[in-house]
């Protein structure tokens, strides 16, 4: 159980604030700060800052580390009070239904067209080439193996004419 030192009526006052929120955290048997932490963690997907920077918390502040990459990629360290690390933190918090990346590594699409051709060179195996969209007759035939441009004579179908459209007066 997290425990509080906030009077009551404070406690109550913060709860129905934070109930106000577009977000929530289900307890999940969460019993520190640690644990609660890496709920958090694992509820985004893959946390914006890794556990391992997260240098010392407590109810007041957080310190953490940080990459700086306009400061030649130094690492800082910075405390920041709590509520603003988890109004930073929750930026990240996809949406229900919002995709994360999908692809990373060799099958990032940037890698895909800068390594590709050497993938393949290491597996041994030929490059595949373009996937063409089969026309509906060559689909019909692969999977139902009847082709529709041939009789139940087996003599092949061609088109001799085109019949003009009729129209009735019930049509219209």
């Amino acid at each position: 159980m997290l425990r509080s030192n906030l009077g009551q009526k404070q406690l109550l006052k913060n709860i129905d604030y934070e109930r106000e929120c577009l977000w929530h955290i289900e307890e999940h048997g969460c019993t520190s700060r640690h644990d609660l932490l890496a709920y958090v963690a694992r509820y985004i997907g893959r946390p914006p800052i890794a556990n391992s920077r997260i240098l010392k918390f407590d109810a007041d502040h957080v310190r953490f580390l940080y990459r700086d990459k306009l400061d030649d990629d130094r690492i800082h360290e910075v405390t920041i009070p709590t509520w603003e690390f988890f109004d930073r933190l929750i930026t990240h918090i996809r949406e229900p239904y919002q995709h994360g990346v999908r692809y990373y590594g060799l099958l990032s699409p940037r890698a895909k067209c800068i390594r590709y051709r050497a993938f393949w060179r290491l597996l041994g195996q030929p490059e595949p080439g373009p996937v063409h969209p089969l026309c509906w007759a060559e689909g019909l035939h692969l999977s139902f193996g009847v082709s529709p441009r041939v009789d139940r004579w087996g003599n092949p179908m061609t088109c001799s004419r085109s019949l003009p459209a009729q129209f009735s007066s019930n049509t219209i």
